[in-house]
This record gives structure tokens, sequence and C-alpha cells, in this order.
């Protein structure tokens, strides 16, 4: 084995010491090598006289207690766990945030609701109100006023069907990238 091998198994297998006795080991055999290579010798050569990095790195960390393995978490429990911090998410931020998005849109339907009931009042109003005798210019302004609310309450009507679109897209989209996440999670 090369030098950079050598040296990466040593310090893979010295990594309960402190860093400086790590550095301080590590810089005595970068002086062997160093040696080796002033009297023509390959790494090869040099780390087969040195021996088995581990077996070197055992006589420096004997009597040391041994190091805790790392808990990893498995593909599922990263799934779970995403899952739960979006679920935490979602419940404190996105919830009341949504929630208000979707009052917002309720109203503007509702808006445009009230528009066209008030349209179809200024059609039939007229029609009522004949009884009266002024009411014939009257009626006339309130019937004209009822075309310009139907133009309102359609051009109202054709921005809430785009408005509704996006908002439908925004939140598929939201829900995607939840479930992206939750997979993102599952792989090992």
């Amino acid at each position: 084995m090369n030098k950079q091998v050598f040296m990466s198994q040593m310090n893979n297998a010295l990594i309960r010491l402190k860093p400086e006795e790590r550095r301080d080991i590590l810089a005595d055999f970068e002086e062997h090598f160093a040696g080796g290579a002033a009297l023509g010798k390959t790494e090869e050569e040099i780390s087969r006289e040195l021996g088995d990095p581990v077996a070197l790195a055992a006589q420096y960390t004997e009597g040391l207690p041994a190091s805790p393995e790392p808990v990893k978490a498995s593909g599922v429990a990263r799934a779970i766990l995403a899952g739960f911090g979006l679920m935490m998410f979602d419940l404190m931020i996105a919830l009341p945030v949504i929630s208000a998005l979707f009052a917002v849109w309720i109203s503007l339907w509702s808006v445009v609701l009230a528009l066209f009931c008030a349209a179809l009042a200024c059609f039939v109003a007229p029609f009522i109100a004949w009884l009266s005798p002024f009411t014939a210019v009257a009626g006339i302004g309130v019937f004209c006023f009822g075309i310009s609310l139907l133009a309102l309450t359609v051009l109202a009507g054709i921005g809430m069907v785009y408005v509704s679109k996006y908002s439908f897209k925004g939140l598929a989209a939201y829900v995607m990238a939840h479930v992206r996440i939750i997979k993102g999670g599952a792989k090992s």
C-alpha cells in the first residue's frame, strides 16, 4: 500500500485519541516515510516494513475505552422523523397560513356571488318598480347599472377562476414537496 492509504488507515484507527496526540503519531510516521524515501525506498516498501497500520494504531490505543458506534437512523426512521418534522411545521406555521388564504379565497368567491346577486336585483328591480310614476328613468338607470355589475361579476369570476386554479396548483406542489421530502428520508 502507498503512503496515503497507510496514513489514512492509521488516522482512522487512531480516532479515539485526542487530535493533538493523533497528529504527533502521524507526524512520526511521516518522518519514517521521509527517511525511507531518502534511502531510495518506495512507499510500498516502507509501509511493508512498518507493518499493518491498524495493528500499529492498536498499540497506541491499548487500554483506552472503546468508542461508541454512532447511531445511524434507518431509512424508515428517517422518513418517520421527516414526516414528524413536516407535521410540526404544518401545524405551527403552514396550517394557519393556508387557513387564512382559504378564508380569503372563500371571501373573494363570496364577493363574486354578491356582485352576481346585485346584478340580478338590478335587472329585476325596474320591472317590479314600474308601478310607481317616477321609475321609468330610474328603472333604465338601474338596468344599465345591472349590466355594468354583471360585467364586473364576469371579470371578477374569471379572475377568481385563475386564482383558484393557481391556488390549487400551489397546494398540490406543497403536498408533493412533502412527499419528496419524506421519500428522500426513506432512502438508505
